[in-house]
């Protein structure tokens, strides 16, 4: 966003902040864009993605169980398998939607206030900073024209305010916030599984392979064509499994601190302007209030009371 700054008024920090990272307008029509795609095809982006698992899991335990005659050897890792791959596609198939804000809120404070929060919104807008209204009772957002809870922030992709907004997935088309964090850490954890368990099978196999014996011989185009899809899958499960630890971490690290990604990048923002910055502890109480009381919850997608 072009911003002429000749006459910019000179705006206290905080709550008017240089924004770190801006996301241009082509970048934002491009993410609506994609969103709007995923909305409209989501039936059949679902139906493929588990037809992908079901015929890739053929083969994989096609390569393993009965090429390789793993079945009695490695009864428990099958039945573990099959166990993670029927909770991946179950969580696949429930809906992550996010908790958009529809308005109605009054903050409890003087008039007074909400009209200076009105006023702080229309300055940020009007000169492009980040506003962050961590000490303020009132908030305002200039885009949905309400006045927003506690922790609610907009996104500029959905153009709408969510509750407790972490960010914007674009893999999901949608926000992670207070209804779906959990649902969303979730999926995260039935994919790291998933690439956790490719891994140690193909791990197993080019040991085996390499080291042991090498079942597969003479060479021919079948056993061609299966060696072509056990190093596709070995780098896709390695790649998954890296990605997916990483992102846990990052979540897991937000939630234990009980804090959203949003209000992560906040803090962010005011270390870079030397700002002292209190992070708040770490509390295992957090991770339960977003996650549910014992492990059951964590892993399964079951209602919490």
């Amino acid at each position: 966003m072009e911003v002429d700054v000749s006459n910019q008024p000179n705006l206290p920090t905080p709550p008017y902040y240089n924004r770190l990272h801006d996301m241009s307008n082509k970048m934002i029509q491009m993410e609506r864009d994609g969103k709007v795609m995923i909305e409209k095809y989501q039936k059949y982006i679902l139906i493929y993605g588990a037809l992908l698992i079901v015929f890739s899991t053929g083969l994989f335990f096609y390569c393993f169980y009965i090429e390789m005659n793993w079945i009695q050897s490695h009864l428990f890792l099958l039945i573990f398998t099959i166990g993670v791959i029927v909770n991946t596609l179950f969580r696949l198939f429930l809906p992550i939607k996010s908790s958009y804000y529809n308005g109605g809120y009054i903050p409890v404070c003087s008039e007074e206030e909400r009209s200076q929060a009105i006023e702080r919104a229309q300055l940020a807008l009007k000169y492009n900073k980040k506003l962050i209204e961590t000490n303020y009772l009132a908030r305002y957002c200039i885009y949905c024209n309400h006045f927003l809870p506690p922790r609610a922030y907009h996104c500029m992709i959905c153009n709408k305010c969510t509750l407790e907004r972490d960010h914007h997935c674009s893999w999901l088309g949608c926000c992670v916030g207070k209804s779906n964090l959990r649902a969303f850490w979730q999926f995260l954890v039935s994919m790291g599984l998933i690439g956790f368990i490719g891994s140690y099978h193909f791990s197993m196999f080019w040991y085996e392979i390499l080291f042991v014996s090498n079942i597969w011989t003479p060479f021919s185009f079948k056993i061609g064509l299966l060696y072509y899809f056990i190093i596709m899958m070995t780098c896709i499960s390695f790649s998954i499994t890296a990605l997916m630890i990483l992102m846990l971490y990052i979540h897991t690290r937000d939630i234990l601190y009980g804090l959203s990604g949003v209000e992560i990048g906040e803090l962010n923002t005011k270390e870079h302007n030397h700002e002292n910055v209190h992070h708040p502890p770490m509390s295992f109480s957090n991770f339960k209030k977003v996650l549910g009381p014992n492990i059951l919850y964590w892993i399964f997608p079951l209602q919490i009371n």
